[in-house]
């Protein structure tokens, strides 16, 4: 039997977006077994074990996710060597991925990205997850990691009131929820 996919979700400090998108993981693995994947997050500017603002708790909860247990994590090299595919918020997030460990290029893309690419090209088995994230990886470049683009990118919605927040975590989940579903079709 394979190893579960392990998720990576990445922003700046782990302590709002990639919570959520732990949160969101997690909450769509529950129930398989064996599991569909294993999920942790991690901050590229990050302590250990800070809690998740507040904002970012009640954001999720009002979307049935629970992240006041996450506490961050910095993107070390064990977080890297854990993980079999990694999703930044942001372009810079996956760049920063990319350039501490270039070999982790095909493994490595913004959660919005992937969502928008799983959907045009859902896996089918006997496909592996990994021969699938390779597949979608080949139809870019690296230089589509540079930059700031909204196709791409789920805007931070630190200090920028609970609206914002909302609208972070709703795309998050509906990004999450997407990949899910593209990737184990027959048991999602």
């Amino acid at each position: 039997m394979t190893e579960p996919l392990r998720i990576v979700v990445i922003c700046k400090m782990n302590r709002c977006r990639s919570p959520i998108g732990e949160a969101s993981f997690r909450r769509l693995a529950s129930g398989h077994e064996p599991p569909l994947f294993e999920v942790q997050s991690a901050g590229i500017q990050t302590q250990v074990g800070l809690k998740p603002m507040a904002q970012a708790v009640e954001a999720a909860d009002r979307i049935n996710l629970d992240a006041s247990e996450i506490r961050s994590t910095p993107l070390s090299d064990s977080v890297l060597d854990w993980g079999t595919l990694f999703l930044g918020m942001e372009r810079i997030h996956a760049l920063e991925v990319c350039n501490r460990r270039p070999d982790l290029y095909h493994r490595t893309f913004t959660l919005k990205d992937l969502a928008r690419r799983s959907a045009l090209f859902a896996r089918e088995e006997p496909l592996s997850v990994q021969s699938w994230l390779r597949l979608l990886s080949e139809s870019r470049n690296r230089m589509q990691l540079i930059g700031r683009h909204a196709a791409d990118d789920i805007e931070d919605p630190t200090g920028r009131g609970m609206r914002a927040h909302r609208i972070a975590a709703k795309e998050i989940d509906t990004a999450a929820r997407s990949i899910v579903r593209n990737c184990f079709r027959n048991r999602a």
